[in-house]
């Protein structure tokens, strides 16, 4: 087997295996580096893999997450938390990853994939919570827009 095909298929296996994946840029890194790099992703409790760029946007472009193929420009890495480790805001914030030179681009949790922005608006990552709280927001905007086309009703009457 051809090392590219090698990297392609490891690339999908990480799509597809993993339900919890953070799709992150960083900086080149002198190989002095790599072992505090090693150490921080230790400590944090993370995984690292670091795909060729045109590899990985080819693998995207053929992928359902054909969209966030412009993410990867420069160095791209796929980050998967170890089996015990627990989502959390705190992994996902900015200093987290920043000391080890790393910027979050996406998140994919089982088989969306969130930017930044959207993850930055979630409350919480269980999903019984975030359905509870859109139920919620529903039944007020719909109460409201019945009120709405109610009132509209009886003022033209």
């Amino acid at each position: 087997m051809k090392f590219k095909n090698y990297q392609i298929l490891k690339i999908k296996h990480y799509l597809k295996n993993n339900s919890i994946l953070l799709l992150s840029s960083g900086i080149n890194q002198k190989a002095d580096n790599w072992m505090k790099l090693e150490q921080g992703f230790k400590t944090i409790n993370l995984n690292y893999y670091k795909p060729y760029n045109k590899i990985a946007r080819k693998v995207f472009k053929t992928s359902i997450h054909s969209n966030f193929i412009n993410l990867i420009n420069g160095p791209f890495f796929l980050l998967t938390p170890n089996d015990k480790t627990l989502l959390n805001k705190k992994l996902l914030k900015k200093e987290t990853l920043e000391f080890l030179k790393f910027r979050l681009l996406a998140l994919k949790l089982n088989e969306k994939m969130y930017s930044t922005i959207q993850i930055k608006k979630l409350n919480s990552f269980i999903y019984k919570e975030t359905i509870s709280v859109f139920y919620q927001f529903l039944l007020i905007n719909l109460r409201y827009t019945r009120t709405l086309i109610l009132n509209s009703r009886n003022n033209v009457i």
